[in-house]
């Protein structure tokens, strides 16, 4: 696959300097979508300059991305964008938002990339096409100067299958407390189990899995697919898998996974956890 990573890691940085002087500045205005969801001016611009930068590689892959009017897709390869994930947190002036760039291939995720700029100090984590998870942290200054970040190095990381007394769940800020904490007890069979709940928005959420802190990932509310494709790209290289939660089934958790050739790429809620 002729796809230089470095080219896509760039790009999302140089959006990431967007994001930033909007969010520092908050020079941005607000609208509602037709799903009644709020956008911004950023989310616009943003669209617009990967949607750019992206089609000016000359890969000759279709893009889909959230903030652009969607097209028919005829390959069984394309791009899928999210460029800011987490515009609620962003609008609000919390940090837990990010640029998410996935590649799917026969419907399924086969690269992601997660550039959160400002949440804890800045991080990046993307797979490479050879099964690899590499992560950067503390980037928020280093990430202007790209060729110098580039070749200082990144944190590799490995899989493994530790266990833990103490199940750690992450979660939207927007779960209901009571659903979760039933499902939890009841439907996960971890009432044997001390367990911690965090709640966090956008696909930073998947940083305390990538970083192997976490057990499980929940989301009792449906998605969109460019929330969630660039997260499971990374996290099924690191022995986790993705899961449809089925809530209003005894068994609650399908044996089904979720699909990227939806006409809507909409999702519905799902579970991800480590295997083993």
């Amino acid at each position: 696959m002729n796809i230089k990573i470095t080219n896509i890691i760039k790009i999302a940085f140089e959006a990431g300097e967007i994001i930033k002087e909007s969010f520092y500045k908050k020079n941005f205005t607000k609208s509602k979508k037709d799903d009644s969801s709020d956008v911004t001016s950023a989310d616009l611009k943003v669209s617009e300059f990967i949607y750019s930068q992206l089609s000016n590689l000359g890969l000759n892959i279709p893009i889909i991305c959230e903030e652009r009017k969607k097209t028919k897709i005829t390959s069984d390869i394309f791009f899928l964008i999210d460029p800011i994930d987490g515009t609620s947190s962003f609008i609000k002036g919390r940090n837990e938002f990010s640029v998410n760039i996935a590649i799917i291939k026969n419907n399924k995720p086969i690269f992601g990339l997660i550039y959160a700029p400002i949440f804890q100090g800045g991080k990046l984590a993307y797979n490479d096409f050879d099964n690899n998870v590499f992560l950067y942290r503390n980037i928020i200054e280093s990430a202007t100067n790209f060729d110098k970040f580039i070749k200082e190095g990144v944190l590799s990381i490995e899989k493994n299958q530790e266990n833990n007394d103490i199940k750690k769940i992450i979660t939207s800020r927007r779960t209901d407390n009571d659903q979760i904490n039933k499902l939890i007890k009841e439907d996960l069979k971890l009432c044997d189990h001390d367990f911690k709940i965090t709640k966090l928005s956008s696909a930073a959420k998947f940083f305390y899995l990538i970083e192997q802190n976490y057990d499980y990932y929940i989301h009792l509310n449906p998605t969109m697919s460019w929330d969630i494709a660039a997260g499971q790209a990374i996290i099924e290289q690191l022995n986790y898998k993705v899961n449809i939660l089925q809530l209003n089934d005894t068994s609650h958790i399908a044996k089904k996974y979720l699909s990227y050739n939806n006409k809507d790429y909409f999702n519905p809620p799902f579970i991800i956890r480590k295997n083993g």
